[in-house]
């Protein structure tokens, strides 16, 4: 073999580790649930065994604490079986992992992260979950993807790859600097439309159409989710409605003698 440069082998070298846990099958009742559900709600009746994983991707932790979360934190051994990298299963098995979306809350790994603090208070560590599904037997597609609807709440949760990712870092693209619009409060409606059009923005043009005499300039920073940017806008539409009415009623009082 030719050589290699070790510095350039580490890099490469994924440095996450994977843990798979499952309840022991006299433990497991969400899988025999979702077996019901699936034979008898989305009846399906080939459908031989439903088992469910909890998955986690942990990153930045020494193999001591590894050790010994992978026995107290991340499974516990009298109800469960804790897998390490890979589990083994049923030839012609379906499996697919169902994550949350970028920016939901995921309870289960802020836990084990703590937890993890507490086998080491000095460690710093990375810690994503998933649910593995593991489907066992005969379906066609359209079955596989009706299971895979029934499993995925895509409000919140989305499908994921079973490949492990290279590092759980997450990087963040320098946003763009804020855009100002002058004279936005003179803009005639057919070019106010066209600029609403090219934002893309989650608020109805009929909101973005309501201009005060202090809207002198137009200042835009796209900050997803979207929805966000839309409460906060209806949030000082109502205060400055609120403020005019409350003018309103005060006017007669103050011109009183």
């Amino acid at each position: 073999m030719g050589d290699y440069d070790s510095d350039k082998w580490r890099i490469k070298m994924s440095t996450v580790r994977r843990v798979y846990v499952e309840k022991k099958p006299e433990f497991a009742i969400k899988a025999k649930d979702l077996k019901h559900e699936i034979k008898h709600y989305l009846n399906i009746q080939t459908v031989t065994n439903v088992r469910e994983l909890i998955r986690y991707d942990v990153e930045n932790i020494s193999d001591e604490t590894y050790e010994k979360a992978c026995k107290v934190v991340f499974a516990e051994p009298p109800v469960d079986i804790c897998y390490q990298e890979d589990f083994p299963r049923a030839e012609g098995a379906r499996v697919f992992s169902v994550e949350f979306l970028p920016g939901q809350f995921d309870q289960r790994a802020d836990s084990a992260v703590q937890c993890v603090q507490f086998l080491k208070e000095d460690e710093q560590p990375i810690i994503r979950s998933a649910v593995t599904y593991v489907i066992e037997g005969e379906m066609t597609d359209e079955q596989f993807d009706a299971v895979k609807a029934h499993c995925i709440n895509p409000v919140d949760s989305r499908e994921t790859g079973l490949e492990k990712p290279e590092t759980l870092v997450t990087k963040f693209e320098e946003p763009a600097d804020v855009k100002i619009f002058d004279g936005f409060i003179d803009m005639p409606e057919a070019e106010l439309k066209a600029l609403y059009d090219s934002l893309g923005l989650a608020m109805t043009f009929k909101d973005f159409h309501h201009r005060d005499q202090d809207d002198r300039h137009l200042l835009v920073r796209s900050l997803p989710p979207y929805h966000l940017l839309h409460r906060a806008y209806q949030r000082d539409l109502r205060r400055r409605r609120l403020l005019r009415a409350d003018e309103k009623k005060l006017r007669p009082l103050l011109k009183r003698p």
